[in-house]
């Protein structure tokens, strides 16, 4: 009975256990399903999530990066000229600040160097200028100077030259200034463009400038700018342009206020180059045709021949071309303090005080201009010049036929004489010359 017992409890038990494992079994299956179930769900909306990311435009990410911008590039040489040309209009350089643009684009051209000689060069081939004078300071036409000012202004020479207010040789032609804030012109602008960038080609193109150019200025200007660069290398090159504009000038194209002071910058030339081989030229000039003496002839030729000038002033007198009466009682007054030295100087002054178409007043003013402070004078002394003056209008008498001028001549000759005997001029110890 035990047995049976037992061995019931045993089958009860292995039951059991087979129905445990049974339950666990389908616990697992069912699980295994839902998981399975639960992949293929997943699977699938991955897969169809997959498949929208495929079929997705990509999102655009939109970032700032700043990046350092690379310089502009320089204008070029033919840009910047054509800057300078487009200045000229309007108001000119009446505008201030078209006077610092004009500076600005000079020296943009500067510092392009030896590239810009090729652009520069063909501009100054056409001959082209743009003017930079101001409004105010240009006048429409070179104006007319009428007989009777002409004539005021010949008179103010005789009276300076004869009383030794001005000596003959000390002309305007140092008042005449090459030297300009802002250039006058845009030519003369690439004149100092080419001195500053230098070289055998920049200096080829400057005297290629003189060899053409017919503008007084321009050749001044080059020849100042020449000789900075090399010295007396272009001088023969130089003085022979210079000649040929003085003997043959040409009329004034424009009427720029440089351009009426032709004269002074061409013999301000020569005064540069201290050069007397115009000598001939200037004679030939003296006397223009419209009877009326050249100053600046006449100024060079008593700064080159000095003492020897007497026998220019002796040749122009008697020219029968020469009518304006006050140039005439000029070559007399410059005589005056050669009289103790060139008897040539003696009879031009002679001839002058002596002459009856000249002015009563000039003529009495020369006589008078025998008492001035004597002028120094190479090769004299003061008593052998009063000695002169003495003689001279001593020698008057009998000719004279103005009573007026004689007795102003007699006058004179006494207060000479006084001045000769007084011992003012005649070192004490020393006898008096006799008259």
């Amino acid at each position: 009975m035990l047995l049976l017992l037992l061995l019931a409890g045993t089958a009860v038990g292995l039951a059991m256990l087979v129905w445990a494992r049974r339950a666990d079994a389908d616990r697992y299956h069912n699980s295994l399903g839902e998981a399975e179930a639960r992949f293929a769900k997943e699977k699938e909306e991955l897969s169809k999530a997959l498949e929208e990311a495929r079929n997705r435009p990509p999102d655009v990410v939109i970032k700032t990066v700043t990046v350092q911008a690379p310089p502009p590039a320089p204008p070029t040489a033919a840009e910047i000229l054509q800057k300078l040309i487009e200045l000229k209009a309007g108001g000119g350089f009446a505008d201030i600040r078209a006077q610092r643009q004009a500076v600005i684009h000079f020296e943009a051209m500067v510092a392009l160097g030896a590239s810009a000689l090729p652009t520069i060069q063909a501009y100054l081939l056409r001959f082209e200028d743009a003017d930079y004078t101001p409004d105010a300071r240009r006048p429409a036409a070179l104006p007319e100077i009428t007989s009777g000012e002409n004539n005021g202004l010949r008179r103010r020479w005789w009276q300076q030259l004869t009383f030794g207010e001005r000596r003959l040789g000390e002309s305007r032609l140092s008042k005449t200034s090459l030297d300009f804030g802002v250039p006058p012109t845009l030519r003369l602008g690439l004149f100092d463009v080419l001195h500053a960038i230098g070289g055998e080609t920049s200096e080829d193109i400057l005297l290629e400038q003189l060899q053409r150019t017919g503008r007084a200025l321009e050749v001044a200007y080059l020849a100042h700018t020449l000789r900075d660069m090399s010295g007396e290398t272009h001088r023969t090159e130089i003085l022979q342009t210079t000649h040929e504009l003085l003997m043959a000038p040409p009329q004034p194209q424009t009427g720029a206020a440089v351009d009426k002071r032709a004269k002074d910058y061409l013999y301000g030339v020569l005064e540069m180059f201290d050069d007397p081989t115009f000598t001939a030229g200037a004679v030939q000039l003296l006397v223009g045709s419209d009877g009326q003496m050249d100053h600046h002839a006449l100024d060079y030729l008593g700064r080159t021949l000095r003492e020897n000038v007497v026998p220019v002033l002796t040749y122009a007198w008697s020219n029968p071309a020469l009518t304006n009466v006050w140039d005439r009682g000029t070559l007399a007054g410059i005589a005056l303090p050669h009289l103790s030295t060139n008897q040539q100087a003696s009879q031009l002054v002679r001839a002058s005080i002596l002459e009856t178409s000249l002015p009563r007043e000039m003529r009495t003013k020369m006589l008078r201009a025998l008492e001035e402070p004597l002028p120094p004078n190479p090769g004299s002394t003061p008593e052998a010049i009063m000695m002169a003056r003495v003689q001279l209008v001593s020698g008057l008498f009998g000719e004279l036929e103005d009573v007026e001028l004689i007795q102003e001549a007699t006058a004179l000759r006494q207060r000479l004489i006084r001045q000769l005997t007084d011992g003012s001029l005649v070192p004490q110890g020393k006898p008096v010359p006799q008259l």
